[in-house]
Formats: C-alpha cells, sequence, structure tokens
C-alpha cells in the first residue's frame, strides 16, 4: 500500500458514505488514486491505491474489506497500511539474500 496522503489533497468524503470498521472508497483524481479506508478506532485514513511493492493498482471500487490484497504477487496489506505478510516472502528474501531484489 503506498504511503498516507498528504492531508491537504482533495479526497475527502461524507463520514456517513464510512459507518461501519472496514469500510473504503476510492477517490481517482488526475493521474491518481486514493483510498479512505475506516480505521477500528473510527478514525479515517487515505493512502495511494498502490501496492509498495510493484505499484499495481489494489482496488478498483468502493466496498468493505479486512485487507487490501495486491493482485501482482499477492502481497496481503492490513487497513493500517501494514504489511504482516505476504505469500512470496521466502522467495523475496531468498532473492535479496543472493543481491537480487526483483
Amino acid at each position: 500500500m503506498g504511503p498516507p496522503v498528504d492531508e491537504n489533497l482533495a479526497c475527502r468524503r461524507r463520514v456517513v458514505e464510512l459507518p461501519e470498521s472496514g469500510d473504503y472508497v476510492v477517490h481517482d483524481f488526475m493521474h491518481e488514486s486514493v483510498i479512505v479506508v475506516r480505521q477500528d478506532d473510527g478514525s479515517l485514513k487515505a493512502y495511494y491505491n498502490t501496492c509498495g511493492h510493484r505499484g499495481q493498482r489494489l482496488v478498483w471500487n468502493t466496498g468493505s474489506t479486512q485487507n487490501f490484497h495486491c493482485p501482482y504477487h499477492g502481497w496481503v496489506w492490513a487497513r493500517t497500511a501494514y504489511l504482516p505478510a505476504f505469500r512470496t516472502q521466502r522467495i523475496f528474501r531468498k532473492a535479496i539474500r543472493a543481491g537480487n531484489s526483483s
């Protein structure tokens, strides 16, 4: 998941559109896409709608989720943008140790 979005960006939605924890909306503007997601503590956070690894778009539509899944390598991002683990973690660790980051 991309880094948190600068609070000055125009990605505001009405709070009533995201009533439950895990509810999210996708806001596209120009060449950027942002996910605004309701957190467990009731706060709203906005993130760039991309996987932090290869920049793959994570979601296309508004919805509700526990996690965001990258369709490229299957990485799973928590709603807090935390990456607890990923499907190909063993392969990537071996590649990094070998000096190959792709």
